[in-house]
Order: structure tokens, then sequence, then C-alpha cells
């Protein structure tokens, strides 16, 4: 087992030993601030990808790319009324590593030989911003929906030797939010949370499934759980579709 697959285990089994009274409602009630930093550990189930998408070689980004690595978010949220709130999320991805091409690929006009030591990077920083609006707000449900809007800061970049060639993109993504929440016992609630959409053009879905703990201190709590993030496009100028699978540990506080 990888270290930072240990050190995750031994911070989870740290933090959920610790003392708990009481029950605490899932979200905050009166306007305020909250802040959740979520450490991450990242495993790759599919990473394909075509530069242009219709004349360039399709190609497995995984043959370049090890994974289990560790990753984090960081999340802000203001609500600013009983109901309404504002969130902004900050979620980088960046994989390097070098491997081998099992085949030969044109990758934006330029041929790379299989069998050959190969530099890979593999960029996908995820910046949002959401309105959400609480439907439903009891002690022992809760349940939000809105709206966001992703910006994208994407990278896929091939080296051999002196022979590079990447392609960047940065574009601005809709998706529809929405979380629920649900206390289990005194302290404990389950959530699902998600940001998804699918048309014509492409597709993209991140949805987190976790269990939080609520603590005697106030505001503050632990969760843990998984998450998945799945997209992709299919146009003229890019192919691109990939699956990772998280397991997370977070910790908030609400003020």
């Amino acid at each position: 087992m990888k270290k930072g697959t240990v050190s995750a285990l031994a911070l989870i089994t740290a933090l959920l030993s610790c003392p708990v009274e009481g029950s605490v409602v899932p979200t905050p009630r009166q306007p305020g601030l909250s802040l959740e930093i979520e450490g991450q550990i990242l495993w790759q189930a599919r990473n394909d990808a075509a530069i242009p998408g219709d004349t360039g070689t399709r190609f497995d980004m995984k043959s370049l790319l090890s994974s289990p690595v560790p990753a984090y978010r960081f999340e802000a949220g203001f609500l600013f009324a009983e109901r309404h709130q504002l969130r902004a999320v900050l979620a980088p991805l960046t994989l390097e590593d070098r491997g081998e091409l099992t085949e030969q690929v044109n990758f934006q006009g330029m041929v790379f030989g299989a069998g050959v030591t190969t530099e890979g990077t593999f960029k996908f920083n995820s910046y949002r911003a959401t309105y959400r609006y609480g439907f439903l707000q009891n002690d022992d449900w809760s349940l939000w929906a809105g709206v966001t809007l992703k910006v994208r800061d994407a990278i896929i970049r091939l080296r051999q030797g002196s022979i590079v060639q990447e392609k960047k993109n940065i574009g601005i993504v809709p998706l529809i939010h929405g979380a629920v929440a649900y206390r289990l016992i005194p302290s404990w609630y389950a959530e699902l949370e998600f940001d998804a959409l699918a048309a014509p053009q492409g597709r993209a879905e991140d949805v987190r499934l976790g269990v939080r703990r609520k603590f005697s201190t106030p505001g503050f709590s632990v969760a843990v759980g998984y998450r998945i993030l799945e997209g992709g496009a299919d146009n003229k100028t890019v192919y691109t579709f990939s699956l990772f699978h998280y397991a997370f540990v977070s910790a908030g506080y609400e003020f």
C-alpha cells in the first residue's frame, strides 16, 4: 500500500475517534461562511484522447500516467439568506508521468512513436461558482438545488525527447447542482452531492457520496467517502473522455 494511502487511512481513523455530543442540523440556517478542504487519493479508470478529434490517433493516456496519486479540493460557501447560498470550488487536477505508447500516435499533426519513452501531462483544473436554494431544511433532511458555472483549464501534452506537442483548452460549462443530506443518528449524516450535465457536445459529472460527523466544537465536521469524476467531448477539434475515482476525507467549518 502506498504511503499516501496509509496516511489518509490514519487521518480518517484519528478524526472519527474524536468525542462528539448532541445533534446538529445538516446545514446552517443563519447567514454565515463555511469552508471545507478535501484530501483525496485518485485512481484513473479511463483517460482516452485524440487531437484533432477527427484525424488524430485515439490513444490511452493511462499508459503514460500512473495512479493512485494524491489530490485536493477547496470549497467555500456563503449563506446570505436562510435558504440561499453561494459556493466557490477550487479543484486542481494535474497528472504527469512517463511511459511508452502502445502504438504510433498522430497528435496535433506530429507523430509520436510506439515503444519510446514518452512524457505525458494531463491537466484538468476546475473552478466553479454555484448558486443553490435550500428547498428542505429541518433536523433530519437538507435538500439543495441550483446551477453551477464551471471554468475548465485543461492541457494534454506529449513529449518524446525534443518533440513536444500540446492541446490547451479553457472554457465555461454550465452544470446542474444538487445536494441532499440525511441524519442517520445524532451527529452522523449521509450526503450526496453532484454537478452534472449532458449535451450533444459532451458531458460532465462530478458526484460525491459520503458520511459526515459533526462534533461538539461548534461548526466543525469531518466527512469521508467516494467521489467520481467523469466526462469528455467528441468533436472535430478534440476527442477526450476520462473517468476518475476518488477516496476522500474532508474537514469543514461553519462560521
